[in-house]
């Protein structure tokens, strides 16, 4: 899928990826990064004159190695923030701290050894 995306932004930018150009390398290198950020990298790459010259060069994934290593990795923190915020508004985070919480044993009954019922061994 996130192939497709990239050869659709490319192709929309006016540029021409080539049957043997990487495509898979390239969707790997942008794992972490939204499509917006990905777009920002191919409008660095796919200048007007880079455009004209792609009949003669073909692109190359080295192209976008630079650009794509400038941009900004937000999707990362992106989804642990929503995920802080699911968490928090669900009331999961409430039930996970009760549950986390220390609790009297309610057999021992708070007391210490020899307690009220007895246990083994009690005299009747």
């Amino acid at each position: 899928r996130r192939c497709v995306q990239e050869t659709a932004i490319v192709e929309k930018q006016g540029g021409r990826l080539l049957d043997t150009f990487p495509l898979g390398a390239l969707a790997y290198m942008t794992i972490g990064y939204t499509a917006g950020s990905f777009k920002k990298a191919i409008e660095k790459v796919l200048s007007k004159r880079r455009i004209e010259q792609i009949k003669d060069r073909p692109l190359k994934i080295e192209e976008f190695v630079g650009p794509i290593a400038s941009l900004p990795e937000d999707y990362r923190d992106q989804y642990t923030e929503f995920r802080e915020f699911n968490f928090e508004i669900t009331g999961l985070k409430e039930k996970k701290q009760k549950r986390d919480e220390p609790q009297d044993d309610p057999k021992k009954g708070g007391k210490g050894k020899g307690g009220a019922k007895g246990g083994k061994g009690a005299k009747k």
